[in-house]
């Protein structure tokens, strides 16, 4: 069995978040307008990071969707299924995103995705990637996943995933700030996707490859001889 690991970050990495939330928006105005609600007024409501305010959670740091939309007298789960029965599609993910799973999955990486939001819309998002494999396990963090995953390294000597501890790990994410809290470790390859629309800005890190594209990745990994 290889002992190899590999971390996508969902958002700005291979999941195009900016289009999906604009689209969301402007199907919450066509469907639920009514209610007072209108594309440019709900992404405006969702910056407001005062405590209490729209959706708001944890003291104004974090962010409810579905909180939000009840404050607006709307079912989140009428609106959740309308989302997925109307925006489910292989348009969301990023060029590349796909290849890169496969390749990946080819030579021997088991592959985990770890992101940082609310955990039902993030696994609203994955709902509407159709071609996202369906097995890859998502988990959702409310705080920077860079601080667990270094807690978990120092602790247990690597990353253990469903009982089995990788030495070898494979990190993709599009912010500086997960790599500068997740430290460098023997066996961690470091990869940030940097130009996307949120954290573009390149880690000043030695050990953090920088890409622009993710079909610029393979060469960058260590991998084992392809399955037969």
């Amino acid at each position: 069995m290889n002992n190899l690991l590999a971390i996508l970050d969902l958002d700005h990495c291979i999941f195009q978040s900016e289009a999906f939330w604009l689209n969301v928006t402007e199907l919450l105005e066509r469907h639920y307008g009514v209610t007072g609600i209108t594309a440019a007024k709900f992404r405006t409501e969702r910056l407001d990071r005062r405590p209490g305010g729209p959706g708001r959670v944890a003291g104004g740091e974090g962010y409810d969707f579905f909180a939000h939309l009840s404050q607006h007298g709307v079912d989140s789960a009428a609106a959740e299924h309308q989302i997925i029965q109307s925006l489910r599609g292989n348009r969301w993910l990023y060029p590349g995103s796909v290849k890169l799973i496969s390749y990946l999955r080819d030579h021997g990486y088991t592959i985990v995705i770890e992101t940082t939001g609310a955990d039902r819309f993030q696994q609203l998002k994955v709902a509407c990637a159709a071609n996202l494999p369906s097995d890859i396990p998502v988990r959702a963090f409310p705080d920077n996943k860079g601080d667990l995953l270094r807690r978990e390294w120092e602790s247990a000597g690597g990353i253990v995933h469903h009982g089995t501890s990788y030495a070898h790990v494979l990190v993709i994410d599009n912010s500086a700030t997960t790599f500068a809290a997740l430290g460098q470790h023997p066996g961690l390859t470091a990869v940030q996707i940097v130009g996307r629309e949120k954290s573009p800005e390149p880690s000043p890190l030695p050990w953090v490859h920088k890409v622009t594209t993710l079909s610029e990745i393979p060469p960058l990994i260590p991998i084992t001889k392809p399955k037969s």
